[in-house]
């Protein structure tokens, strides 16, 4: 029994003594030139691929949580600012011609670049 209290003790004080370099440790207030920011990714999450969208009204749907801004371009034509609710980013789109639609869309934070998303092409009847 002394052998296993005399073992805890003993590890005890060197968890003491890591727990006290630890504490002197003082985080840094550069970032590192290594480190890399979070990527910034943009995603036309609807329509989707496959899906068919009717002529009249259809809200796209941009993902972009890092981004203060996005925009929409259809068909290559002007970007259009979309509205940003419940944590997307949205664009009221009215298609009045069927056929093949391509949606482009870009999100930046008020800093940086513009970040493109892949062209989506949907389907509209």
């Amino acid at each position: 029994m002394k052998k296993s209290v005399s073992v805890v003790a003993k590890l005890g004080g060197a968890r003491s003594g890591l727990i006290g370099r630890l504490k002197g440790l003082q985080p840094s207030s550069k970032a590192s030139p290594k480190t890399s920011p979070a990527p910034q990714w943009v995603n036309v999450d609807y329509p989707r691929p496959s899906d068919k969208v009717s002529k009249g009204h259809y809200a796209v749907r941009v993902h972009a949580p890092w981004a203060n801004e996005a925009q929409v371009s259809l068909n290559g034509t002007s970007w259009s600012a979309c509205r940003s609710d419940v944590g997307f980013f949205w664009y009221d789109w009215h298609p009045e011609r069927s056929g093949i639609q391509k949606i482009y869309a870009r999100a930046r934070n008020g800093a940086g670049a513009w970040t493109k998303a892949e062209t989506r092409e949907c389907e509209v009847e």
